[in-house]
Formats: structure tokens, sequence, C-alpha cells
């Protein structure tokens, strides 16, 4: 299962928290509150399906 973070990332304003997974952005742009909900809800999706979900281009999830 991938490891999911989420931290400040390129700013210091209110908008400038990150998804990480392993390590690598995959969500940026975020408020806190909104980084610690798409963090848990992918730790959820991903431990429910057993599948590694992955994001698109543009900003949309999809499992692999």
């Amino acid at each position: 299962m991938a490891k999911y973070t989420y931290r400040k990332y390129m700013g210091d304003d209110l908008y400038s928290w990150a998804v990480f997974k392993d390590g690598r952005p995959v969500c940026t742009g975020e408020s806190r509150q909104q980084a610690k909900y798409i963090k848990e809800r992918l730790e959820r999706e991903e431990k429910k399906s057993n599948k590694q979900i992955e994001w698109g281009p543009d900003g949309i999830p999809f499992e692999n």
C-alpha cells in the first residue's frame, strides 16, 4: 500500500498544501483541510479497493 502524506508545498499562502504519494505530489494547491480530506479519502479508497489510486492531469482520480 502506498504511503500518503500532506504538507506545505511551493508557497506560504492558504492554498499551498499538497497531498503526496510515496514522496511525490499528486494533488497541489489545496487548503490544509482539503489536503487532509483528500489524503484520508485516497487511503480509504485504496484500502477498500486494494488498488492504487492515481491522479490524472485534469485532477480527477482514477484506478490503476
